[in-house]
């Protein structure tokens, strides 16, 4: 599952200096602030991050209020003007969707953080503060990933307390992608970069950059979930 929440009181992201074609606008917003929030405010002492971490924590209740026990992963990027100027990115998630920062080259930089009890010991630990346990790698020998919205089941060992970053842009970054662990799992990082910026500098669309990264997903025998959003910068 993706998401990418707008902030009322601010303007869209500016195009970079690269050569490449922009993006076409995006839309469907999600709105995370009151309409009345100033530039001040979102600097304040929780910021953008305590808009962020509200914004879960509100959709977290909402999905519980819904029968059955169907839970998601998150990942979001806000993209924006730096009060200071340039451009940056807050990029928050849960469990093991990512957001990863693209740059020229195949280089890139990972904004998130899987929260996965087969590879994060520190997460592994606050289940077993909260009471929990983890056999097989999975919270309660079920679940794989120890942070998530909308879990019923092990709410009190489940966290929706998203990690957040905040990273500056510069010239050299090509695009953002936000993607789910079908991708991630089978497409290397530095792989997913080369492959969205040689769509760009071949003139192909955001949609179309998520399109190959979809199909090289499914090149290498993919069986999980498969979602993907590219932001060209």
């Amino acid at each position: 599952m993706h998401a990418v929440l707008s902030l009322p009181s601010l303007p869209p992201p500016p195009a970079s200096a690269s050569s490449a074609p922009p993006p076409p606008p995006a839309g469907g917003y999600g709105v995370m602030s009151k309409e009345d929030d100033t530039e001040e405010d979102l600097e304040g002492a929780t910021g953008i991050p305590g808009r962020i971490a509200e914004a879960y924590a509100k959709v977290d209740g909402m999905m519980s209020e819904t029968p059955g026990d169907c839970g998601t992963t998150v990942a979001v990027a806000v993209v924006r003007e730096a009060r200071g100027g340039g451009v940056e990115v807050y990029a928050s998630n849960l469990g093991d969707s990512r957001v990863v920062l693209c740059k020229a080259g195949g280089e890139f930089q990972r904004l998130t953080e899987d929260h996965r009890a087969s590879t994060n010991k520190a997460e592994v630990e606050r289940v077993k503060k909260a009471g929990g346990f983890v056999f097989r790698n999975r919270v309660s020998g079920t679940l794989a990933v120890t942070r998530a919205l909308g879990h019923e089941v092990d709410r009190e060992l489940i966290s929706n307390t998203p990690h957040i970053s905040k990273t500056a842009l510069s010239p050299s970054d090509v695009a953002i992608v936000v993607a789910t662990d079908g991708v991630w799992d089978t497409v290397p990082e530095a792989e997913a970069a080369r492959i969205v910026e040689g769509a760009r500098m071949g003139g192909k669309s955001p949609t179309e950059a998520a399109e190959a990264l979809k199909d090289y997903a499914l090149g290498k025998y993919c069986r999980d979930n498969i979602c993907a959003v590219v932001i060209y910068l």
